[in-house]
């Protein structure tokens, strides 16, 4: 439900959530819901749409007996990527945003936490060397060339699923570091964090950086075209 409070309004439901992605239209968020029998019976964890284009609404994606975690939507708003352990161990699919039509699995072993480029040409993954073990590399998949894209505005509804060329293993990841990784415009440099230090954990500190931005663009310039 939704509740106003100034000028906003706060959204609450009884099942436990997680925003993921904030769709590039601007008016819809996904979200990660928790199981519940009492609210969603039958059902793990799910996918949910939250519209906040008006009073806030919800509804659910893709809610299956199995988990459905981390949603990823392209850049153009037509497709979302996600991991599923519906075929037993947790792999990446992708299906149009309007939630029609079968899904198309992209990882062969094993698939978590998929992001895509800027340009929505490629998706990326994480691969695990064992279904319950560390994270070992990034994986990348491209959109295959030719593949029939929705038309613009559609959501991807009544259009031919995207094709993707084998996954290519780009690194290994070091030890350490935690699945968390985001894709910069050039698609060749990837942001992550490092995990503290034991000495770190001892004594919690906030920073704050200001004129992030600048700074950002002095440590990691991005190439002139």
């Amino acid at each position: 439900k939704s509740t106003a409070l100034g000028g906003g309004q706060i959204y609450t439901q009884p099942r436990g959530f997680l925003l993921r992605e904030v769709h590039p239209n601007g008016r819809q968020l996904l979200i990660m819901e928790s199981p519940s029998e009492a609210h969603s019976p039958g059902t793990g964890r799910d996918i949910g749409v939250i519209s906040i284009d008006g009073e806030l609404s919800h509804k659910a994606w893709l809610a299956t007996p199995w988990h459905e975690l981390w949603p990823a939507v392209s850049p153009d708003g037509q497709w979302v990527a996600y991991m599923s352990n519906e075929s037993g161990d947790y792999q990446v699919y992708v299906r149009a945003f309007a939630a029609e039509g079968a899904p198309v699995q992209v990882s062969r072993d094993g698939g978590y936490r998929p992001f895509w480029s800027r340009d929505g040409k490629t998706l990326f993954y994480l691969a695990r060397e064992a279904a319950d073990g560390p994270v070992i590399a990034l994986m990348a998949a491209k959109v295959r060339i030719g593949t029939t894209q929705p038309a613009a505005g559609t959501d991807g509804a009544n259009s031919t699923p995207l094709d993707f060329e084998t996954p290519e293993k780009l690194f290994d990841v070091p030890a350490g570091l935690p699945p968390d990784y985001s894709a910069f415009p050039d698609g060749e440099r990837f942001l992550t964090h490092r995990r503290p230090t034991s000495e770190q954990n001892d004594r919690a500190v906030i920073h704050v950086m200001l004129n992030a931005h600048e700074r950002l663009k002095q440590i990691a310039p991005v190439p002139e075209d």
